[in-house]
């Protein structure tokens, strides 16, 4: 093999060792981000991924102390498109897929709290504390008041016993807060008040919450026979399917009892269409792509993402340097 710019000529093993180191240099090329593309993303684009990536701030603080999130930003885009399938695809339409993402900023509580009154009303957080879900950080985030006491915790409401009734805050229970984060099409919503009204196995269950009282551990379901109280199942942010979906489920299966389902502070509107499907099945293909599907929702959830995404869990974890987002791994 003749190396004319060199002026080598390499004979025997040396052959093969020239092709592998020809090979790999090729292989690693490949992977670089071409110039073209490059060059299309702007200073707006990376501020706008990195308003989406200031949604997991701390984990990234963690990974990159000290270094601006813009910074970041650069640094995981350029790493997360070595990945990206652009061949059939222009980059312009994976920018705007990201941007499509609806940011879920739950600081939206501050100044619409559900935790309004405290006497007479149970708040009820769709699963324990010890589970790590998004709503615990809300409620250590936003919920907690870091100036004073709080009246209300939710994740330790004293319980207390009045002949056949419960109390809260010296009053009776007359209503049953259940809360969520967010519900999009309301499977898991459903699957949740199930088992809080229904309440089998419920104080075994690792999962939801149960109450002390006279020092026994009783379950929801025993405060709602014995209460008959009202029910109101709140969530930050909903889809208007979801809300929709969960209103027929509770009047079908629990037609005798006083359920509302209230309206969300805010509204989830960006939905995957059969544009973006086709897209993803382009951008990530084979073992990268996420199980969104058509009808699901694109969304960016402060402090941890929700299950379905455009891009596989393996793209998630925050202490690889292609993730933009963090998925963190659900405790089994």
């Amino acid at each position: 093999m003749v190396n004319d710019s060199a002026k080598i000529i390499y004979i025997g093993t040396q052959v093969e060792y020239y092709y592998l180191m020809s090979e790999k240099i090729k292989q690693i090329n490949s992977a670089v981000v071409n110039d073209t593309d490059m060059k299309k993303i702007n200073e707006t684009d990376i501020n706008e991924i990195a308003k989406c990536m200031s949604c997991f701030r701390d984990a990234f603080n963690d990974c990159h102390p000290g270094l601006p999130i813009e910074s970041v930003a650069r640094y995981r885009i350029v790493n997360h498109m070595m990945l990206l399938d652009t061949s059939d695809v222009d980059v312009d339409e994976w920018l705007e897929l990201i941007k499509k993402h609806q940011i879920l900023d739950f600081s939206v509580v501050k100044t619409e709290s559900p935790l309004e009154k405290t006497g007479g009303v149970l708040y009820v957080p769709k699963d324990r504390s010890c589970r790590q879900s998004t709503l615990k950080y809300i409620n250590d985030r936003y919920f907690v008041n870091p100036t004073r006491r709080n009246t209300v915790d939710i994740y330790d409401q004293i319980i207390e016993k009045k002949g056949n009734s419960y109390y809260t805050g010296g009053e009776k229970i007359e209503k049953v807060v259940l809360l969520f984060d967010n519900i999009q099409n309301g499977k898991s919503t459903k699957e949740t008040i199930d088992k809080y009204i229904n309440g089998n196995g419920a104080t075994n269950n690792d999962t939801i919450i149960t109450f002390k009282c006279d020092r026994n551990v009783i379950a929801l379901s025993e405060i709602l026979n014995s209460n008959k109280c009202k029910i109101e199942i709140f969530s930050i942010y909903a889809a208007e399917t979801g809300i929709k979906n969960v209103k027929e489920h509770v009047k079908k299966q629990y037609p005798k009892m006083n359920i509302e389902v209230l309206n969300p502070i805010e509204e989830l509107t960006k939905v995957v269409d059969k544009e973006d499907v086709e897209l993803l099945k382009k951008l990530y293909p084979g073992k990268l792509a996420g199980k969104i599907s058509e009808g699901k929702y694109l969304v960016v959830r402060e402090y941890n993402q929700p299950k379905l995404n455009i891009m596989c869990d393996k793209l998630l974890e925050i202490e690889r340097v292609v993730a933009l987002f963090c998925k963190r791994a659900e405790l089994r």
